[in-house]
């Protein structure tokens, strides 16, 4: 299996999903104007799963580093404690 192209994969599907919630965020009240909310978790559900699949075949091969490890969970912590602050306020 070529590492590099599983590391271009997950790397690029990194970047769409991180450009996709910011503009999300930023212009949230268009995006829900024009999409509704389930289609917003579909979609983002479909950007996501293979980023995670991509990511754990490339980390089998290439595990992280103990920093790397303190910094993506970091990363993933405030991500999923915003996700949810963003839930609970349209609710």
């Amino acid at each position: 299996m070529n590492y590099k192209l599983v590391k271009i994969g997950y790397l690029s599907l990194g970047i769409i999903i991180l450009i996709s919630s910011i503009l999300g965020i930023i212009f949230i009240d268009e995006v829900l104007q024009k999409v509704s909310t389930n289609a917003l978790i579909v979609i983002s559900a479909c950007l996501c799963f293979p980023f995670f699949m991509l990511k754990i075949l490339y980390e089998q091969k290439y595990p992280p580093t103990r920093k790397e490890k303190i910094v993506g969970w970091s990363i993933v912590g405030i991500m999923i404690a915003y996700l949810l602050f963003e839930v609970i306020k349209t609710l």
